[in-house]
């Protein structure tokens, strides 16, 4: 919200030609009772006028931040919903492979090469799953954005910047909870391979 003259804006901005005008009201502390009431009478008395109070903006801003902090909430559980479920996916899909794995061993999968297709396959998660949050998020996020700016900045649509910080944290974090789970896979497929070995040799 810009608050210039008249005149300013249409030397700014030409195509405008609906202006709004406010007033601040400031009074003794001891009158603002008083005037406040008197202020609310000519304002039910008049449909093209409103009232706001100094608390009432208070208040507002109190609202904005209490939204604020829903939505980095939400955007907190949806961080930890991606990460849990790459974990998920990683895991189970390794435990329906186990006996695949052994036939491969047993036909001459070499360990270096289990554990780079393992690896593979887990940074393979990680970019599906970042590109399909490019392709859905985004444009959603745009949309969003678009509708909130037009409702907001009286039908300008302000320009939209990418998150590049936060998106690079989740990415970051994506790829080591990956490599960890791969390194764990790896471990666990060696001393699975050993103990299968045991078994062969008595």
């Amino acid at each position: 919200m810009m608050f210039l003259s008249e005149e300013l804006f249409q030397e700014l901005i030409p195509d405008v030609t609906n202006f709004d005008y406010s007033w601040d009201i400031v009074c003794d502390p001891e009158k603002s009772e008083k005037v406040g009431k008197a202020l609310e009478n000519l304002v039910v008395s008049h449909t093209d006028i409103g009232l706001d109070t100094f608390e009432d903006k208070v208040d507002s801003y109190g609202y904005m931040d209490v939204a604020y902090g829903v939505m980095q909430v939400i955007s907190w559980f949806i961080f930890l919903f991606g990460v849990i479920n790459l974990i998920n996916t990683t895991l189970s899909n390794q435990y329906s492979r186990r006996q695949e794995n052994s036939v491969l061993r047993s036909i001459g999968l070499a360990p270096k090469q289990l554990a780079q297709m393992t690896v593979w396959e887990g940074m393979g998660y990680v970019v599906s799953s970042i590109l399909l949050m490019l392709a859905i998020g985004l444009p959603i996020t745009l949309l969003v954005w678009r509708k909130f700016s037009i409702s907001a900045y009286a039908g300008r649509i302000l320009p939209y910047e990418f998150p590049w910080l936060q998106m690079g944290v989740y990415v970051v974090v994506l790829v080591t909870v990956e490599l960890i789970l791969s390194v764990w896979t790896i471990r666990r497929q060696k001393k699975q391979s050993l103990i299968e070995q045991m078994r062969s040799m008595e």
